[in-house]
């Protein structure tokens, strides 16, 4: 007479391993990517500012002289960006009565770090808009 296999339902080691090889690679690709968007959607953070400080300089000037090289004198805008992960500056005498300079830095408290836009620019001369690094205002 024969004896009954007994088989337990379940799963081999070897299938355990291949499904944590699987998830290690599917995580090994999705987390950078995750990393990267969160990146630029804290970056937009500091263009914004930048383009409100701009604003806040032409307002300024619609009403003087010249453009304002002191952030103080400027309403609606402070020296940090909206969400506080960018010190928002003048650059130090850029502004006469056609050009401006403006910088956010990123702060060391402000969310991941941007190692390829630490900070942004903005400069305005006589009409024209000039952003930088190159790349850093796409998305």
């Amino acid at each position: 007479m024969r004896q009954p296999s007994c088989r337990h339902g379940g799963f081999t080691l070897i299938e355990l391993m291949i499904v944590v090889v699987v998830i290690g690679i599917l995580a090994s690709i999705a987390i950078p990517a995750y990393q990267n968007h969160v990146i630029k959607a804290q970056r937009s953070d500091g263009t914004t500012a930048l383009m409100d400080l701009r604003m806040a300089q032409e307002r300024w000037r619609a009403n003087n002289p010249s453009y304002t090289n002191d952030i103080g004198d400027l309403v609606g805008v402070g020296p940090t960006s909206p969400e506080g992960r960018y010190n928002l500056e003048i650059d130090e005498g850029s502004a006469t009565a056609t050009r401006f300079a403006l910088t956010a830095t990123k702060r060391a408290d402000g969310g991941l770090t941007d190692a390829k836009c630490p900070s942004l620019t903005l400069t305005y001369a006589a009409g024209e808009v000039t952003n930088g690094p190159d790349g850093c205002w796409r998305n």
